[in-house]
């Protein structure tokens, strides 16, 4: 896609000339009235423009040769006009009332989005050779009422270069939550910022820009992680120059669902939603504390990591922050709320005693089937989410909203292996003041920020 890249200097300083010879005090107080007929030729003179000029518009100032301003008899809008050597070299527009980004595309309809500069948005209308800066109205990159013309391509501006931003469709997934995509800039001869806007949704924010680095002419590529799954994003690439960000076409891509192993089996991070917390993802299953974790093709090992079948706030920091380093993604502890409404089925529920059933033997493992110890995930029957273990086998840690989001000495949901039946409801708990009593004994350190792995295990989740 052509993107003509101006003098950004010369540009704005023509603006604010015109815009600043506006005195709102010479203007009359009206109503609000139709707006102008901006159409004008470029290579116009100034004696043409004061022909042409409507009768309802009043000269408000001029400069011979050089400046006009005119305003509505029946609005307080202004259109100015700014001459060189006896042509038109800009066109400035101050509405009385304020425009909407909507209502901006629909009195230009025949200008195209380009980026943004300083406190402008910038548009284009290759037809007519115009470039468009739409001020925003008191920082608000939504709201406008000056607009400022000027010529895309003029012997009146020496040195304009042409360069072209393009959003190629060649995008690659690397793994479950990393994708590379593909931009491509020609017609700059020096260094210049490029990268991508990426977003869940066509509006993007500001903060969604990525550079990729200082490049110059021909393709680049971004790895963009932390991306969660069977989400739609938005991308599009940018290129900054001579501070005007340009950007390429809009495109989108569909992320997989993101994927995790145990020991080598894969099970999925499932979307719970529908509850009075914000939506998240949330692991299909427990995680035993000394099975082998991994995303893709990184392997996280253990959360025990000296195996002594209990684990301290440390360990579980070092763990869980590897992931967050890695993967992009803010993995944490659920809260007691978020892991009671997973374990009920979500917004699925169907209100059963034990989570996805009435019969415990069909969920969960307890003290009357469990032969008194631990079995491997996903054996019994998942909820209604496809949420397995969340009945018995292990206890599962949740945050009990510290200061510190990764103590592990929060109450444990849901009973295990050694439970009564009646202690493995979905609301069943223990008090994380339990954990309380392990003794490193190697250190002969008592730590009250620990939990005992033979009986309690993590369950990860993602907000989404």
């Amino acid at each position: 896609m052509k993107r003509p890249v101006i003098m950004a200097s010369a540009v704005l300083y023509t603006i604010v000339f015109i815009i600043s010879c506006v005195d709102e005090k010479n203007i009359p107080e009206s109503n609000k009235g139709d707006n102008f007929v901006l159409t004008w030729d470029w290579n116009e003179s100034f004696n043409s423009v004061i022909g042409r000029t409507s009768p309802s518009l009043n000269l408000l100032e001029e400069e011979n040769g050089v400046f006009l301003k005119f305003y509505s008899s029946s609005n307080k809008n202004t259109i100015s006009y700014l001459f060189q050597e006896d042509r038109l070299k800009a066109v400035s527009v101050d509405y009385d009332s304020s425009f909407s980004d909507s209502e901006l595309t629909a009195l230009f309809p025949e200008y195209s989005f380009v980026g943004y500069m300083e406190e402008e948005s910038v548009y284009t209308n290759y037809t007519t050779n115009t470039i468009l800066f739409a001020h925003h109205e008191d920082g608000n990159k939504n709201v406008f009422k000056t607009f400022g013309f000027v010529p895309l391509n003029s012997d009146l501006y020496k040195d304009f270069p042409t360069i072209s931003i393009n959003t190629l469709d060649d995008f690659h997934q690397i793994n479950s939550y990393t994708y590379q995509l593909k931009g491509c800039v020609n017609g700059v001869e020096e260094q210049v910022e490029v990268g991508f806007q990426v977003d869940t949704t066509e509006h993007f924010s500001s903060e969604s820009l990525m550079c990729v680095s200082d490049f110059s002419n021909g393709e680049f590529n971004l790895d963009v992680k932390g991306l969660k799954g069977d989400i739609e994003y938005y991308y599009r690439a940018y290129v900054q120059y001579d501070g005007i960000v340009y950007f390429g076409e809009i495109k989108s891509f569909t992320t997989s669902a993101l994927k995790y192993t145990i020991d080598g089996k894969e099970f999925s991070m499932v979307l719970v939603d529908g509850g009075t917390m914000p939506p998240f993802y949330i692991m299909q299953t427990e995680l035993p504390t000394s099975s082998i974790f991994a995303i893709g093709n990184e392997s996280f090992g253990s959360v025990d990591s000296n195996e002594d079948t209990y684990v301290i706030q440390y360990e579980f920091s070092i763990f869980v922050n590897a992931i967050r380093k890695k993967t992009g993604l803010d993995f944490r502890l659920p809260t007691s709320d978020e892991w009671q409404f997973a374990a009920k089925g979500g917004k699925f529920s169907k209100g059963y005693t034990y989570s996805g059933s009435n019969d415990i033997e069909e969920v969960g493992w307890y003290c009357d089937n469990s032969g008194n110890k631990l079995h491997d995930v996903a054996q019994k029957l998942p909820n209604e989410l496809g949420l397995y273990d969340m009945t018995g086998n292990f206890s599962e840690l949740c945050d009990e909203g510290t200061n510190n989001r990764d103590d592990v000495d929060g109450p444990s949901y849901g009973g295990n292996f050694s439970s009564i039946a009646s202690n493995c409801k979905t609301s069943s708990y223990f008090d994380g003041n339990r954990s309380a009593s392990y003794m490193n004994r190697e250190l002969k350190i008592r730590h009250i920020n620990a939990y005992d792995a033979n009986m309690i295990t993590i369950r990860l989740v993602i907000p989404k």
